[in-house]
Order: structure tokens, then C-alpha cells, then sequence
């Protein structure tokens, strides 16, 4: 597999560590950046995209930018940061739902969708990589008295819930990878205090380093389990993370 990667989900400026890093290590790094960004690339190398998350159009547009770019997109990071999206949306009310909605759910089905169409049209390998940064949730917080002591502000419950409809969704496409030859997925997750998933440089060298090491393998073992940032990519079925 060639060293081209789309990173999205987490949008540029904030992914912008996370994007130089994979650059650094020799990746041909494309990331989404938000509609209004006027950016092209970055000082690292990193060429940006912009993608409107709401949009299927969007998201077809954006791996086509991509391969315009670098070429065929062999590797996808779609990266879920709880932590991220709690600052964005503080607020519970019926203002931000269909904002959030597409933000966190239609956004990420949106652009897994022409990822696998553009797996079925090249006949190619591409492996997509769900990445789950947990926060706790109103209801974490009313089950543990040490997380109410906690200096930290719960996820509201429509964040809550478009981070369940994401592990969801990603665990349904790892079930789908099982028995599809072109796509392979990997499932990453953790919350803040995962030292690998608290500073994004050091999420990209972590992953670069198991990327290459999935590549190199004679045959890649599929897997719809979770594995803990940092760890040894996961085998078997089990779902819980």
C-alpha cells in the first residue's frame, strides 16, 4: 500500500497536529478542513480539503480532492474527539441538533459510504480507521460521585449520543470488513487520560508505526474489537470497549 491518508472528522485547525505529524513520518497527508477555511497546506506538507460534513456531495468531493492530491486514498482516519466536540457544543437545546447530527453522525456514514464506493470502483485496498475519544456523559457523571468532583463539564446528551451512534457505526462497518477483500478497518479508542490519545502528535507516531506494521504483514487479521491507543491492534469479535 502507498502512504496516502485522508484524515477527517476532527477538522482542520484542530487536527492540525495529528495531520503534520503522519507528515513528518512520510505520509502524503490530505485533511478536511471546514467549508470557510482558505488554507491550502500547511508548513509540514499537509494538503487541506474542505468539507462540508452535512453534505454526501461533500464527502464525494473530498476524496476526489484527495485523490487529486495524492491519488488513491489507501488509508481514511475518521476521528470522533469527544473532548473536541463537548467545547463545540456546550449547549442542549434544539438549536444545535440537526448541527450536531450532521457534524457527528451523518458526516462520518456520509464519507464511509464513498469511501466503500470508491473501494468497489478503483478495486482497491483501503483501510479505514475509526478513532473514539470518549468523555463522560450526564450519565456516566450521575453514576460515579468521583467523576461529579471531577474539574470537568459532562457531554451533553446529544453529544453523548451521536459518540454511541458512532461506535455503533464503526463497529457495523469492522462486521462488514470481515467478509469484504478490499477493506480493512481498525478501531481505535480511549478518553483523555490515555496518554496516546491526550496529545495528537503522539497518536500519529503510534499509529504510523501500527500502520506500517499492518502493512508489512503477509495478511492482515480483521477484527470489529476495540484496542486502547497505544496497544496491540486487537483479534476476535468481541464489541466492547
Amino acid at each position: 500500500m502507498s502512504k496516502n491518508i485522508l484524515i477527517a472528522g476532527k477538522p482542520f485547525p484542530a487536527s492540525t497536529d495529528l495531520a503534520d505529524s503522519f507528515a513528518i513520518n512520510g505520509y502524503n497527508v490530505t485533511a478536511a478542513s471546514t467549508p470557510d477555511n482558505s488554507t491550502t497546506s500547511t508548513g509540514a506538507g499537509t494538503k487541506l480539503a474542505p468539507w462540508n460534513s452535512g453534505s454526501a456531495i461533500s464527502a464525494r468531493s473530498l476524496l476526489i480532492q484527495a485523490e487529486t492530491n495524492f491519488g488513491y486514498t489507501d488509508n481514511a482516519i475518521l476521528y470522533f474527539d469527544s473532548d473536541y466536540f463537548v467545547s463545540q457544543f456546550p449547549v442542549f437545546s434544539t438549536d444545535v441538533c440537526s448541527k450536531i447530527s450532521d457534524t457527528m453522525i451523518c458526516g462520518f456514514q456520509f464519507l464511509t459510504l464513498e469511501l466503500l464506493n470508491r473501494i468497489q470502483q478503483k478495486n482497491q485496498k483501503c483501510r479505514i480507521i475509526f478513532i473514539l475519544k470518549t468523555h463522560p456523559t450526564v450519565c456516566d457523571f450521575a453514576k460515579s460521585s468521583a467523576l461529579r468532583k471531577a474539574a470537568v463539564s459532562p457531554a451533553s446528551p446529544l453529544v453523548g449520543a451521536a459518540e454511541a451512534a458512532f461506535a455503533t457505526f464503526a463497529e457495523n462497518i469492522a462486521a462488514i470488513s470481515l467478509e469484504h477483500q478490499n477493506l480493512s478497518t481498525l478501531l481505535i479508542t480511549g478518553d483523555s487520560q490515555n496518554e496516546f490519545l491526550s496529545d495528537d502528535s503522539t497518536l500519529a507516531s503510534w499509529l504510523a508505526s501500527t500502520i506500517e506494521s499492518l502493512d508489512s504483514a503477509k495478511k492482515e487479521s480483521k477484527s470489529v474489537s476495540w484496542t486502547k491507543a497505544g496497544s496491540k491492534p486487537s483479534s476476535g469479535l468481541s464489541l466492547f470497549h
